[in-house]
């Protein structure tokens, strides 16, 4: 029964661990410390990356704030400088312009009122007479016949090669 039991001992036991780990070479044992060196590692990295990005993210934020503020004084910057009244006293009391008197309007072609014409420089636009326009006036024909000839210069020019344009002078 003594032998029984000095096997089965505490002290016994360790010892016969020893032997085993001295005949492996405590592989096992470096084995188990590596691994738990490299979770310890592995954990590490992911909570430095985890503080990166929130550092990261709260300096974006940061950043987003300040922009959204920068955009709401533009916004009211340019509504300051779009005021109707603020254009208006800039126009007349810097720049020298005054409100027009009359507007005077230019018969353009003999067509009727009622019909627009569309002209070959700008497709789209009309380019008659404007309704209620007056007509029939002297000075109105004079500045009506100077812009048929600018006109009609302009379309000369549309319709020639682009060589023969330095011939035409």
């Amino acid at each position: 029964m003594s032998d029984t039991r000095s096997q089965n001992s505490p002290l016994l036991a360790r010892r016969q661990w020893l032997q085993r780990l001295e005949a492996q070479g405590f592989r096992p044992l470096v084995a188990l410390c590596a691994l738990v060196c490299a979770l310890c590692l592995l954990y590490l990295y992911q909570n430095s990356t985890m503080t990166t990005s929130a550092y990261a993210i709260s300096q974006l934020e940061a950043s987003r704030t300040h922009l959204i503020h920068r955009h709401e004084q533009l916004q009211v910057q340019v509504a300051e400088l779009e005021n109707l009244d603020r254009i208006q006293r800039i126009a007349t009391g810097q720049l020298g312009m005054v409100e027009a008197g009359s507007v005077r309007y230019l018969q353009v072609a003999d067509l009727p009122l009622d019909e627009p014409v569309v002209h070959a420089l700008a497709p789209g636009v009309p380019a008659g007479p404007v309704a209620g326009a007056p007509s029939g006036d002297q000075d109105t024909s004079f500045w009506a016949t100077l812009w048929n000839s600018i006109v009609s210069q302009f379309l000369a020019w549309g319709d020639q090669p682009a060589g023969s344009q330095a011939q035409a002078h």
